[in-house]
């Protein structure tokens, strides 16, 4: 009977160290799943300003470019932008200059007078939509490198879990599987003390 009893004692045991390392298992799974969602989150938040100056300048751009977005913001903030850069003071400077030009050379009533006007405000309005238009795509890139940052840290975070997961599952499939070996190891055991009992170890 000692020898059944062994085999029962011995089987708990088994069972309860299987069942410990498969609950070790899965909690170390799931505090390494919890913390890699809550550092995407962080760095999602933190990456948060970029991603939405970057719509806006993208927004922004397809405003001037006809494309989408609100033309009539876009044509207003490039207006401020021209404001706030000296746009006024240079074209005033650059249509004063043709038009001493061509006063000295005796032109000013002539036709070449109006066109060279109008060249140079041109001239100046297309180097100054050229600046804001690089300024905006400037910020546009920076969202999209913000986001392509995201990007990646998802499908790192996506490619660990799905590794966690099956780990996990491995680790409760090995613990089933231990834990029937044991069972019918103690099976066999009880079984072989009972045989030795009834027949006095012949």
């Amino acid at each position: 009977m000692g020898g059944i009893v062994g085999s029962v004692l011995g089987a708990s045991s088994q069972k309860k160290a299987a069942k410990k390392a498969a609950d070790a298992t899965l909690q170390a799974q799931q505090k390494n799943q919890a913390f890699a969602t809550d550092t995407y989150n962080k760095n999602t938040a933190m990456f948060q300003p970029q991603t939405s100056y970057g719509d806006a300048a993208d927004r922004m751009i397809a405003g001037l470019l006809g494309t989408g977005g609100d033309t009539a913001a876009s044509a207003n903030a490039y207006q401020t932008f021209r404001d706030s850069t000296g746009y006024q003071t240079n074209l005033t400077e650059g249509l004063n200059a043709v038009t001493a030009n061509n006063a000295a050379r005796g032109t000013f009533q002539s036709g070449a007078t109006a066109k060279a006007l109008q060249d140079r405000g041109t001239q100046l309005n297309n180097q100054y939509l050229q600046q804001f238009l690089g300024n905006l795509t400037n910020q546009s890139n920076t969202g999209t490198g913000a986001k392509g940052a995201i990007a990646g840290q998802g499908t790192n975070l996506t490619s660990n879990i799905i590794q966690a997961n099956n780990t996990s599952a491995e680790a409760i499939g090995q613990k089933a599987i231990s834990q029937a070996n044991i069972f019918n190891n103690m099976l066999k055991n009880v079984g072989n003390s009972l045989t030795s009992s009834f027949t006095g170890g012949f």
